[in-house]
């Protein structure tokens, strides 16, 4: 990223990840619940000083990055660079622009409601396209005060956020809020210079889209399709639904088939850890989540037209790979896949037409570690030269033929999978407010571009159902149906 000044404007160029992001805003709701019921009409002559704390806790967040309280354009080059444009002091009445709110008193949805699908209204309305003459902000809050909670509507643009900014954003707004934050803590800008992806040693400057159409390539990136083998994935209408999974099912199940440790197959007999040592939740909720939901897909098929594979595509931050630093902003994301072969996963042979009993079958924490196993290796082969093979990627292909290239990969079945668990790490500490709970996270009904697996925060303990993990994903109706059919009697969630 360039950085350069112009009567205190400061104007940075975008990394080549942000360059070739999707033009748009990802949308993100978290749900703040009232301490009790007669909260809200507690709250009626205070909401305007409520709306001022949020309004703070923005300012706060500008401070810190700067570049989030300017706008994205484009300069009028022959390549269309985008550009952050933003001012180390902007204003304050500019920075509350960003932040609006409103109370809805009349047709609020319930609690169930919210959580089964937020919609556009929670949101402030799109701008438009970035170009020359119109700029848009990076980031947007719209604040709803309702009966049943506040619902504070984050519309992310993809050029600066990833997952991991839009969590690393949204986990330290909820934070902000509280009083004591933000009488104590000090804020240092974070005018983030060139950021690390550009920093990068590439040593590819040499590559053209050939390099990427070999086949040592191909398998390093196979969410990408730049052969055209396959035809373009056409969007159908998915259906989305928000579950709460039962994680102690996951580990009742392990303890009873291994044990702690299991013995390994070498001669010495050394003892290893299971792969319940090995993974991490969101990795095991990621396993069972694409064991249930490739199965549903395949249970109406014949074995004869099953693929001979299904990409698992997992989005990760480039930025988390190349440096420590917990507070950079901006979008780094590379995508890694995982390829799931399904024949193999449920036991058909070659020569079965018809036959899907295998498919049918129960999950077993057999099929669970297979999948896991699978899913580990794709996200430990990111690291520094895998980021900077993806830049090279992302610089040597124009937008448009990335695009459809990625688009061709989805129409072989492909499920993509992000961490949201970040999102919220602790209770929001505003008046009014459940002071103990953390709030819940989840997209927007706007989300559901592509069939997707969000796994969001609150892993949590509850002493009726023990520990829990919060789950969103999105599909066609009647894979949703069969998933959700397969999850309830197979005891996967409450």
């Amino acid at each position: 990223m360039s950085l350069a000044t112009n009567n205190e404007v400061y104007v940075q160029t975008l990394n080549p990840i942000e360059q070739k992001a999707r033009n748009g805003y990802d949308r993100m709701a978290v749900l703040v619940p009232w301490a009790a019921n007669s909260s809200y009409e507690t709250a009626q002559d205070q909401l305007w000083l409520l709306a001022s704390r949020y309004s703070a806790t923005m300012t706060r967040l500008i401070d810190l990055w700067p570049m989030l309280g300017g706008v994205i354009s484009k300069i009028d080059d022959e390549y269309g660079t985008l550009v952050s444009r933003y001012h180390v002091d902007a204003s304050v009445d500019a920075k509350h622009m960003l932040v609006q709110w409103v109370n809805q008193d009349q047709g609020a949805q319930t609690w169930e409601e919210l959580t089964a699908s937020v919609g556009e209204d929670y949101f402030l309305p799109w701008q438009g396209t970035a170009s020359t003459t119109v700029s848009i902000h990076p980031v947007t809050v719209l604040v709803t005060f309702s009966p049943t909670c506040t619902v504070l509507g984050f519309s992310f643009h993809q050029a600066l956020f990833d997952p991991r900014s839009m969590c690393q954003f949204s986990s330290e707004f909820i934070r902000l809020t509280s009083l004591e934050a933000i009488v104590s803590s000090p804020v240092v800008p974070r005018c983030r210079g060139r950021s690390y992806i550009d920093t990068l040693s590439f040593g590819h400057e040499g590559l053209a889209r050939r390099d990427f159409q070999s086949r040592s390539r191909r398998s390093m990136f196979p969410c990408f399709d730049f052969g055209a083998s396959m035809p373009k994935w056409e969007p159908v209408r998915l259906v989305s639904r928000r579950v709460v999974v039962n994680l102690d099912k996951i580990v009742a199940m392990a303890s009873a088939q291994t044990g702690p440790y299991e013995r390994s197959g070498s001669r010495g007999g050394v003892m290893r850890p299971t792969f319940m040592q090995l993974a991490s939740y969101g990795m095991l909720v990621s396993a069972l989540m694409a064991l249930v939901l490739v199965r549903s897909r395949l249970t109406s098929q014949s074995a004869l037209n099953v693929p001979s594979r299904i990409r698992l595509n997992f989005v990760q931050s480039g930025a988390s790979v190349i440096s420590k630093d917990e507070q950079y902003m901006g979008n780094s994301s590379v995508i890694t896949t995982a390829l799931l072969d399904p024949k193999a996963l449920f036991g058909l042979s070659g020569h079965q037409m018809t036959n899907m009993v295998a498919i049918g079958q129960r999950s077993t924490i057999e099929d669970l570690e297979h999948v896991q196993r699978i899913i580990s290796e794709a996200t430990n082969r990111v690291n520094r030269q895998f980021v900077a093979e993806y830049v090279a990627l992302k610089c040597v292909f124009p937008p448009g033929e990335e695009r459809e290239a990625y688009e061709r990969g989805l129409s072989g079945g492909t499920l993509v999978f992000e961490d949201w668990m970040g999102a919220a790490k602790e209770p929001a500490g505003i008046p009014y407010s459940e002071m103990d709970e953390l709030p819940q996270v989840i997209p927007a009904d706007s989300y559901a571009t592509e069939p997707k697996v969000v796994i969001l925060p609150r892993v949590d303990f509850d002493e009726a159902s023990g520990r829990r993990c919060f789950v969103w994903f999105c599909e066609q109706a009647d894979v949703v149906n069969r998933a959700m059919t397969r999850l309830y009697d197979e005891g996967w969630i409450f």
